[in-house]
C-alpha cells in the first residue's frame, strides 16, 4: 500500500469553511462555477475516522457526481481529483463506454446527462 504522503494532488484544496480542520473542497478550476469536491472525515457510526468524498461538479457539456470513502485524506482527494480529469475535461466524449466497468458505465452515464 502506498503511503498516503506520496499522493500527489493536483487541484487546490482548502478548508471547507474556516473554522474546519477536517474538511475540504476542491477549488479553482477555469470554466467550473462552484467547488469540484469535498472531503471530510467522518466521526462516529459505521464509517468513523473513515475520510467520505464526493465529487459534484457541473460543466456546460458535463455533470460529474459520485461519493465513497478511504482510509485518509490524502486518498479521498485523490479518488476525487481521479475522478475529475478522467471525466472532467472537454475529452470526455472521446470516452468509449464500452471499454469501461459497469460502476464506470454508470458514471459516465451520469457524466453525459443520460442516467
Amino acid at each position: 500500500m502506498a503511503n498516503p504522503s506520496d499522493i500527489e494532488l493536483k487541484l487546490k484544496w482548502r478548508k471547507t469553511w474556516d473554522d474546519a480542520e477536517d474538511d475540504f473542497v476542491a477549488v479553482g478550476v477555469p470554466g467550473v462555477h462552484g467547488d469540484i469536491g469535498r472531503i471530510y472525515l467522518v466521526r462516529g457510526g459505521p464509517q468513523n475516522a473513515r475520510w467520505t468524498w464526493g465529487i459534484n461538479a457541473r460543466l456546460p457539456e458535463l455533470f460529474i457526481c459520485d461519493s465513497g470513502s478511504e482510509a485518509t485524506a490524502r486518498g479521498a482527494a485523490k479518488r476525487v481529483e481521479d475522478l475529475w480529469f478522467e471525466f472532467g475535461q472537454p475529452e470526455a466524449d472521446k470516452i468509449d463506454p464500452t471499454t469501461l466497468s459497469a460502476r464506470e458505465v454508470n458514471l459516465y452515464a451520469l457524466a453525459k446527462g443520460r442516467a
